[in-house]
């Protein structure tokens, strides 16, 4: 058993009994360490900012042939998830001390998906409507086409701050438990 194929087995019973259920995808916070692929072909990397340009970028590189493609962009940091099946990245963009987003990346660098936008019209967007401080973040993979969020918020609606989980189906991009 590979050094990556032990820490991935690890980190899914740590899943299992903190969740009751198989976790997928490992996470890690970026500007850091890079973060491997379930399948260990490939790897996500942050790029510091050049001089004069303001956001980190987001690196994936296929660890078969060395090649890199930057596929997203970030301020402050991020934590990543694969999906199980190595296809999709999971990103939480700590974009500003009010406000966090849930981003979906496909491997073939198509644009992401960004749950605070797919969550119009739903109960989700009230909470972020409705108070000054709104957070998504990804939580777990249940499988590999769908990722569980948590959506946080405090403010003037909710003072004392509200919680509450969804799930991203990144298939066709619909929430469901709307």
């Amino acid at each position: 058993m590979t050094a990556t194929q032990s820490s991935s087995l690890l980190g899914s019973v740590l899943c299992f009994l903190l969740w009751g259920s198989v976790c997928h995808g490992a996470g890690a916070k970026l500007p850091g360490q890079a973060v491997t692929s379930p399948d260990g072909r490939w790897q996500v990397a942050s790029q510091e900012p050049n001089e004069g340009v303001e956001f980190h970028r987001l690196v994936l590189i296929d660890q078969s042939t060395g090649s890199t493609t930057v596929f997203d962009r970030f301020s402050r940091h991020v934590d990543i998830l694969w999906s199980p099946d190595s296809e999709r990245i999971a990103i939480t963009d700590y974009s500003g001390s009010s406000e966090s987003d849930c981003r979906v990346a496909r491997r073939s660098a198509d644009p992401s998906l960004s749950i605070r936008k797919a969550m119009r019209g739903t109960r989700f967007a009230k909470l972020a409507d409705e108070n000054h401080h709104a957070y998504v973040t990804c939580k777990r993979w249940v499988d590999a086409a769908k990722l569980e969020f948590e959506m946080s918020a405090y403010g003037d609606a909710n003072p004392k701050g509200v919680r509450t989980r969804g799930q991203l189906n990144a298939a066709t991009g619909e929430i469901i438990g709307r």
